[in-house]
């Protein structure tokens, strides 16, 4: 159980910094999300290359059913939350999209069969009230009913991806990843084509950050996330889940010198102590 922790706290982290790395990409929204999909697969192909392991797939063919739709429900996630930045700002779609975790922590007594302590209910209302603060609630962007809908689509594909995701349980490691990163992959390529057509352009400064995205953090961090996802319980994922916010936000004032005031401070130390809280909860109720 440590080492799912590890993997996915470790995760967390890495995905944290997507911000930072794409604002280093001139390629639109669109683009980015299929390269680092595209690159974060063959990378993970890579790995399953150097393993030499025998796959599993095969012989859990309603697993993999799981595995492509939970694959796909990503492809929403990122799609709708890469293009609700653009409509209504950061702040206001992270808030949104981190309903998500609040939906499934909510409905893991049905979707997963999991208790829902009232210590945990408390402590995860800490944390999601700290993510209000770290976020902002005010947009960026001009408020439209279509960009508040790419938020709240985010949060629902979110909701999905985990519920699918929960019900594998044979197919494992690199595998489960590489075949869910495949799922993303297609829907987030036809979506492109459709949008915009075959063409890419990489700018001249584009490429390192570009194939540190995709194999980085694709590659090697979406492997560590589904690891946690598919080991640890549904509501330590969702809980856990926003260190991804807290992270993102620490490293945007790091490396893009982006200031916290003194609310988000306050709202970062929030989500920190209620994760935490409920974590210490579970652990000694298990």
């Amino acid at each position: 159980m440590q080492k799912a922790y590890g993997a996915y706290i470790c995760a967390l982290l890495l995905l944290g910094s997507n911000g930072c790395v794409a604002s280093l990409i001139s390629l639109n929204s669109y683009e980015i999300v299929f390269l680092r999909c595209l690159l974060g697969a063959l990378t993970m192909l890579v790995m399953l290359a150097v393993m030499g392991r025998a796959l599993a797939a095969g012989q859990h063919r309603r697993e993999l059913g799981f595995l492509l739709l939970s694959g796909a429900a990503l492809a929403g996630n990122w799609l709708c939350m890469y293009e609700g930045y653009v409509r209504i700002g950061v702040g206001v779609t992270t808030l949104l999209t981190y309903v998500g975790p609040v939906l499934v922590m909510a409905l893991s007594p049905v979707l997963f069969k999991e208790r829902l302590r009232p210590a945990c209910v408390v402590g995860f209302g800490v944390v999601f009230a700290g993510v209000l603060l770290v976020s902002g609630c005010s947009a960026e962007g001009a408020l439209d009913l279509g960009g508040l809908a790419l938020g709240a689509g985010a949060a629902v594909f979110y909701l999905i991806m985990v519920t699918f995701s929960k019900q594998v349980t044979h197919i494992t490691g690199v595998e489960n990843s590489f075949l869910q990163i495949l799922s993303t992959l297609a829907v987030v390529g036809l979506f492109l084509l459709f949008k915009q057509g075959p063409e890419l352009a990489l700018g001249q400064g584009d490429l390192l950050p570009v194939l540190w995205l995709g194999v980085i953090n694709t590659g090697v961090g979406v492997c560590l996330y589904f690891i946690g996802v598919n080991r640890l319980p549904a509501q330590s994922v969702a809980v856990c889940g926003y260190l991804e916010a807290l992270s993102a936000v620490v490293f945007s004032a790091i490396f893009l010198g982006e200031a916290m005031s003194g609310l988000q401070v306050m709202g970062a130390a929030m989500i920190l102590g209620g994760a935490v809280f409920c974590e210490v909860v579970r652990a000694r109720s298990a």
